[in-house]
């Protein structure tokens, strides 16, 4: 259809296909920056899809539940926050019995809103746990990456930020259903 796609693939060790190709994302607007994680019998993707935005190619991030054995759908594909700004760059670990979320939301002159890294957690039936929350760069920069690591149910994560020719590296640490 012309548009970026995510599609899954399931391999041996030896890196052979064992499942056959399967479309996850059948959206108008692209779909980008996938990033994956096991968690028991099932795999989570996660990814920037700009379906809602098809024209300013703003994204929002979506997840998907897979059986990690046959890449059937566990459920629909969930939009985790609805973002006036463009969504983008997921990182994804599990703690516990969650899948936690950060991602890059830019920041954005026409809704008046500051950039910084909205973090969700997804239980193991698949849906949020609360509403995500927002971890503001101390200095308000352009942020650039984020990155989370989880232990057990606690998760640390960071952020680059740049203002003008300064670069920062703020740090978090987050509980699901905890202030950071």
């Amino acid at each position: 259809d012309g548009n970026a796609e995510v599609y899954a693939a399931r391999v041996d060790r030896s890196l052979r296909k064992v499942v056959a190709d399967r479309r996850i994302t059948d959206a108008p607007g692209d779909s980008a920056e996938v990033q994956l994680v096991v968690r028991g019998k099932e795999v989570v993707v996660v990814w920037s899809d700009a379906r809602q935005s098809t024209e300013e190619g703003n994204g929002d991030i979506y997840a998907v539940r897979l059986d990690a054995h046959t890449l059937r759908e566990l459920g629909p594909p969930m939009r985790l926050f609805a973002s006036p700004a463009h969504s983008r760059s997921p990182s994804v670990a599990v703690a516990g019995d969650d899948v936690v979320v950060a991602w890059i939301e830019d920041a954005t002159d026409a809704a008046n809103t500051d950039g910084g890294v909205r973090i969700a957690a997804i239980d193991k039936r698949g849906a949020l746990v609360g509403a995500p929350i927002f971890v503001r760069a101390e200095e308000r920069g352009t942020i650039s990456s984020v990155a989370l690591t989880c232990s057990g149910s606690r998760c640390r994560g960071a952020m680059a930020s740049a203002t003008g020719d300064v670069m920062q590296i703020d740090g978090f640490e987050i509980s699901p259903g905890a202030t950071p």
